[in-house]
């Protein structure tokens, strides 16, 4: 209920009392209105008589008690235990007279034992033996031998055997003229693909050769195209240097040129004995020395040829 409401209803209520009363009051006389006032003023003083009449109320006591005190004096105090510590001698040194070797003013150092003196050697040469095994996988300097695949260009001078030419003969056909031919010194270029596996590599390679041969009154040139597929067995001396052998075999196409051609293809094979020098990761030189021969044909006998190789490989 809110205050708006509240002190109105209060107000009327005196109101209403108080009307009321007036109309009771109204029907008397002003003799017995008189005389109803002071019985009522008779009332309140008994009242308030016997109100003064009553005892004093007794006194109330609202102090605090007072916080016991827990400390107590010093003399009250209980004794502390003793406590025997144990007795812990004191060391002796003994100081050494310096020498009339020794410099004043230098102090000499305590001895080393010879336990002591092992150890350090062995923990030093322990870490002086890694760190040597770091310098030498971190070393970047120093060519590391790459296994993978690799690209190879390779050329060289050719040593051919001479070359016999069959041609047949007028007086028995069935019988040809061997004729024979000698061969000059003629050069050699290919280009190789090939994967490293360590020990063993495995290589393809197209080559071509190329080389001029003489007779009586009559000139030749041999031109061959080879295609070979090459296993190479390698050994490493060190780091930088290898030595290798290997076997090539695969197909030659030879066509050798004069008043009349003379062509033939067939099974060639050749076979090296070299060795590797390797310049950087990536990179690496060889020199080889093949033995190189065709089969025979109609036409010609077998091509032989002595040759002297370098090339050189990339690692991819």
């Amino acid at each position: 209920m809110s205050k708006h409401f509240f002190l109105p209803s209060i107000v009327f209520c005196l109101f209403y009392s108080l009307q009321l009363c007036h109309s009771q009051e109204s029907r008397l006389s002003f003799a017995d209105r008189l005389s109803e006032w002071k019985k009522r003023a008779n009332a309140h003083e008994d009242e308030v008589a016997l109100l003064l009449s009553q005892p004093p109320l007794p006194r109330l006591n609202f102090a605090l008690p007072e916080r016991p005190n827990t400390f107590t004096s010093a003399g009250s105090l209980p004794p502390e235990p003793q406590v025997d510590l144990p007795f812990i001698p004191v060391p002796d040194y003994i100081e050494e007279e310096p020498s009339d070797r020794d410099e004043p003013g230098i102090i000499s150092e305590p001895p080393i034992s010879a336990d002591v003196d092992s150890e350090s050697n062995r923990s030093l040469a322990s870490q002086q033996g890694v760190d040597d095994a770091y310098a030498e996988l971190y070393d970047t300097g120093k060519p590391m031998k790459h296994e993978g695949f690799y690209l190879g260009l390779v050329s060289g001078i050719l040593f051919p055997s001479d070359v016999l030419l069959r041609e047949t003969s007028g007086t028995s056909p069935s019988h040809p003229n061997n004729l024979s031919y000698v061969a000059d010194t003629g050069y050699m270029v290919g280009l190789q693909v090939g994967h490293d596996f360590g020990f063993v590599k495995a290589e393809a390679d197209y080559s071509y050769h190329n080389f001029d041969a003489s007779g009586v009154n009559r000139t030749l040139e041999a031109s061959i195209h080879n295609i070979f597929s090459r296993l190479i067995l390698e050994r490493a001396l060190n780091d930088k240097i290898d030595i290798r052998m290997g076997l090539g075999m695969g197909m030659g196409i030879v066509d050798i040129e004069g008043t009349t051609d003379y062509q033939g293809t067939g099974f060639a094979y050749d076979f090296l004995l070299g060795a590797g020098y390797r310049l950087s990761h990536d990179l690496s030189l060889q020199i080889d020395y093949r033995y190189y021969l065709t089969s025979a044909s109609e036409d010609f006998d077998h091509v032989k040829s002595h040759m002297l190789l370098l090339s050189a490989h990339m690692d991819l």
